[in-house]
């Protein structure tokens, strides 16, 4: 299964999509490596910037 990463916020978060017919997420806090995972929606940018 494929794993897609990018960036979600360029300061500071990373984001992680897996190769799957749905929708599902990782965001990584790129520093403190904290991550928060979504499924079938991605988080909206108030939620990315609390992943610390």
């Amino acid at each position: 299964m494929p794993l897609t990463v990018a960036l979600a916020d360029p300061d500071s978060h990373w984001v992680g999509e897996l190769g799957l017919p749905y929708p599902h997420l990782v965001y990584i806090h790129r520093r403190t490596g904290a991550f928060r995972s979504a499924f079938l929606r991605p988080l909206p940018p108030a939620e990315v910037a609390a992943v610390r």
